[in-house]
């Protein structure tokens, strides 16, 4: 298939969720900032917010600019990699929803990139 616009770049899954001071608090992440975290800690994360409210949405800005393309109407696609988890699938399903062809590398020994931002009500 011939393609308007192929982009490559890293595919990070935005989540964000809505959360108090106190989440923040007993969690040690700091208002206005960010953190970067290790494995262990972004379990203890999705433990915490599994119940509350999230949104996923694919991210990265390659992939924002190829799917904001397709939205447009043009033959899209996106290369990048993604591991072979929930997350993963989650990524795949939202860019096939809005038009961007499939060419994502399952990566079989890691995690599909994430950015978990906490939405405080101020």
């Amino acid at each position: 298939m011939d393609y308007e616009i192929v982009g490559f770049g890293n595919s990070m899954l935005d989540i964000t969720v809505n959360v108090n001071d106190e989440f923040l608090e007993k969690n040690d992440l700091t208002k206005g900032n960010f953190s970067l975290i290790n494995d262990e800690k972004s379990k203890l994360l999705h433990d915490q917010i599994i119940d509350l409210d999230t949104k996923e949405s694919p991210g990265g800005s390659v992939s924002n600019t190829v799917a904001g393309a397709a939205l447009l109407g043009a033959k899209a696609a996106y290369i990048g990699g993604l591991g072979n988890d929930e997350l993963g699938k989650i990524y795949k399903e939202k860019n096939l929803a809005v038009g961007v062809c499939d060419l994502f590398l399952k990566q079989e020994n890691t995690s599909t990139g994430e950015c978990i931002a906490c939405i405080t009500p101020d």
